[in-house]
């Protein structure tokens, strides 16, 4: 198959970017957050905000994008661009829930938050991380919640009792990347046929 090549020209860099699970759209912070599809190379409406991001990542399911940054966590509804969730904390980085539900947020104070998209607030706050989060990973059942940070731990949480339930010392800082195929990962990731299956990569 031939390679479609898309070329993006920004004198603000880019920061983060992410494909959709079916790879038709493709969302870049560059100053701003923008979505492209990918099947055209042309962007789609104008900006969802114009500040850079950190984090930029889809729910599974498809309908939603969401930005992790400086002022806070937002996300939107990929089909009309509605904004259904806004929160307060500095974040460094997102993930959602298998069913697209739930939203967990990791910042620099070393707090991992949990929000319920639907009703647009805040569930739990887990506290044990003594530095920045960097990375957030959910397992297919959606019970438990990964976390990696610069204090050189990986903690999983137990989401239904709100306190972590394992912790695993690492060696390294744990940061998000791209992988192969561009597909979004982040060195804790859980296996998609095995919820207690997880991998941390330093």
């Amino acid at each position: 198959a031939r390679r479609k090549r898309l070329l993006l020209r920004s004198d603000q860099g880019v920061h983060c970017i992410a494909f959709s699970v079916d790879g038709k759209t493709l969302a870049i912070s560059h100053g701003g957050t923008r979505l492209w599809d990918v099947a055209s190379g042309k962007h789609i409406q104008s900006p969802l905000d114009s500040f850079p991001a950190h984090c930029v990542g889809f729910s599974a399911d498809g309908k939603l994008v969401g930005t992790a940054a400086w002022w806070g966590a937002r996300v939107w509804e990929l089909q009309g661009h509605r904004e259904v969730l806004s929160t307060p904390d500095s974040s460094f980085c997102l993930t959602f829930s298998p069913d697209g539900r739930t939203l967990a947020t990791g910042g620099r104070d070393g707090t991992v938050s949990v929000w319920d998209i639907p009703s647009r607030t805040r569930v739990a706050d887990l506290h044990g991380h003594t530095n920045w989060i960097w990375s957030l990973a959910f397992p297919p059942d959606g019970k438990t919640l990964a976390s990696g940070g610069r204090d050189k731990t990986v903690r999983v949480w137990d989401l239904e009792r709100a306190r972590d339930s394992d912790q695993v010392p690492v060696k390294g800082n744990l940061w998000s990347a791209v992988g192969p195929g561009g597909n979004w990962r982040t060195p804790v990731a859980f296996s998609r046929a095995d919820s207690t299956a997880l991998l941390a990569a330093a």
